[in-house]
């Protein structure tokens, strides 16, 4: 958006401003700041006794009924048709070389499905959050305004179509996410929410860097204009300060999405922030930052699809390797599943670094286009599975612990099995679906998926690595399931179980807390939503298609951007 003014390297006489505001493709983002304001307004007004008891119900009430208001806006408004705003008009630059009408925000049914996917995934979280926000002790009203700012800015990253858009929305996703990673109760939360935040700022002025640099170079900021000039007058442009600033574009972004060599924020972060939390910062901030990262290099950066591709097949096979060999050693379950989150990133980035084996030298031919959708269609399945997967689990494991506990020590699942049975089953039919086992058939169908389209395109190599990586993770989530059917401390000792962690039976006060939570209807929300969620895993297990054909529409759009 902030892009429209940027249109300098048009020559005056043959520039022409063309800055065009349509609201219904906005309404969405119209939709989710006013609800983010109003949350913020009726906190103040839930005053005194009577106020407080209701804030934690009334808050996220309005809350998600603005996502859900927004997700229908998008259906409505910019369902199947596509709409842009703040465009600048076509010309010739002082290069030569002819660019046509470029804008900043564009919507589709890409972005449609995107949007509410997005907002279905945050109402999940909220009812997740219900707990958390029932306990009295986080701010209700700060803690929906930042999830709906975080929301907004996903939604904005979907439909931006320049650099400066792109990076200003990754940042308006992941900002608030520094002040609800310390909203947990440990101390360390506030560290690993600094140290988020650093790494966050660093690789955000990496990316402002490489787009800066990149203005200097080719003249433009908008995708269309920066594929046609990299396309058409590559000699002009192809020297040693473009391929650095696309490379700090690349690893800007790759930082936020934590892939290897650029993770190490990531266990810490997991570990100490509020379990709601971790699950969105495991799904949408995943999304946003992956689909930033196709943006710049199929739609911006597709003359070098070749050479960004073999990166990130190393990057896969890195993140694969380096997440599943670390998880085996870790003791505390956060820790465990941000390193398997980074594993799962590198099945995902998979089928992406295979595409070097479509355009060696470029930019695909037409006739390998359709394979080259092909295996975007299924990186993004995965990642599809991955995020309804991820969701379940930790809907589960947000049960199993208190409403201001982090994810804790694997021997806290001791004996959960005994315990509560069924929110057992859960949290192992959620792990089945991360190793890719049945019943979870989903898990199963996503790495098929990623195989088979690593097969088709002749990267052998990396299919095995799939296949390795994929024994080892039956080992790191089998450590997690033994966890659960172990003795827990009083099976072992012959005392009576309280029904909570062994690392809170000592504590009589958070003992009558928890029991006090768990039979309110906080507990009651968010058993429902794992309900939900873990039949959603089966649904998408038992009809696949539903998923893969909707992920297939988003890759021939983005293949078709070549």
């Amino acid at each position: 958006m902030v892009a429209a003014a940027l249109a300098a390297p048009l020559s005056s006489e043959q520039q022409v401003s063309s800055v065009v505001t349509d609201h219904a493709a906005l309404a969405p983002l119209y939709v989710l700041a006013v609800t983010a304001v109003l949350v913020l307004v009726a906190e103040l007004f839930l005053t005194g006794s009577t106020g407080r008891r209701w804030r934690a119900w009334c808050v996220p009430s309005i809350a998600g009924m603005g996502v859900s208001t927004a997700a229908m806006v998008a259906l409505t408004a910019t369902g199947g048709i596509k709409r842009s705003s703040f465009c600048v008009s076509g010309g010739t630059l002082h290069s030569g070389v002819g660019v046509d009408v470029a804008c900043s925000y564009v919507t589709s049914n890409v972005t449609t499905a995107l949007t509410v996917a997005v907002c279905a995934i945050t109402l999940l979280v909220l009812g997740l959050s219900a707990p958390l926000l029932a306990a009295s002790q986080t701010p209700v009203g700060e803690y929906c305004f930042l999830l709906l700012c975080s929301l907004l800015g996903a939604v904005i990253l979907f439909g931006a179509r320049d650099l400066l858009t792109l990076l200003v929305a990754t940042e308006a996703l992941t900002l608030p996410l520094y002040v609800l990673m310390a909203m947990g109760r440990a101390r360390r939360g506030i560290s690993s929410a600094a140290t988020f935040f650093a790494v966050s700022v660093v690789s955000t002025a990496i990316s402002l860097l490489g787009a800066s640099l990149l203005y200097a170079v080719v003249g433009v900021i908008h995708f269309e204009q920066l594929a046609t000039v990299l396309t058409q007058r590559p000699d002009d442009v192809d020297v040693p300060v473009l391929y650095a600033a696309m490379v700090l574009v690349l690893g800007g972004l790759l930082f936020k999405v934590a892939a290897v060599p650029f993770h190490g924020w990531a266990p810490g972060s997991y570990d100490a922030a509020p379990l709601p939390i971790v699950a969105y910062l495991t799904t949408i901030s995943k999304v946003g930052g992956l689909v930033a990262v196709l943006l710049v290099v199929v739609a911006a950066l597709g003359s070098y699809l070749g050479q960004f591709a073999a990166v990130l097949a190393m990057i896969a096979a890195a993140s694969m390797t380096v997440g599943n060999l670390a998880a085996l050693r870790q003791a505390r379950l956060g820790r465990l599943l941000a390193w398997s989150s980074i594993a799962q990133l590198g099945y995902v980035l998979a089928p992406l670094g295979a595409l070097y084996a479509m355009a060696p030298d470029g930019v695909p031919s037409e006739q390998t286009r359709e394979d080259v959708s092909r295996l975007l269609a299924g990186g993004l399945g995965y990642l599809g599975f991955y995020v309804v997967i991820t969701v379940a689990l930790f809907g589960a494991v947000v049960l199993a612990r208190l409403p201001h506990d982090d994810a804790g020590r694997l021997a806290d699942l001791h004996g959960l099995a005994r315990r509560r049975p069924w929110l057992c089953a859960a949290i192992l039919f959620g792990l089945a679906g991360l190793a890719g086992l049945p019943p979870a058939f989903a898990g199963l169908f996503a790495k098929l998926a990623v195989l088979r389209g690593l097969i088709d395109a002749g990267v052998i190599w990396l299919a095995v690595l799939v296949a390795v990586n994929a024994v080892i993770g039956l080992a790191v989530y089998g450590r997690v399931a033994l966890a659960c059917f172990s003795p827990g401390a009083a099976e072992a000792t012959g005392k009576a179980d309280s029904g909570v962690s062994p690392a809170t039976e000592t504590n009589p006060a958070q003992v009558k807390q928890v029991n006090r939570v768990t039979r309110s209807a906080s507990a009651t929300v968010a058993g429902a939503t794992v309900l939900l969620s873990t039949a959603l895993v089966v649904a998408v297990g038992f009809a696949p298609q539903l998923l893969l054909h909707r992920c297939e529409q988003i890759a021939e759009s983005l293949a078709a951007l070549l």
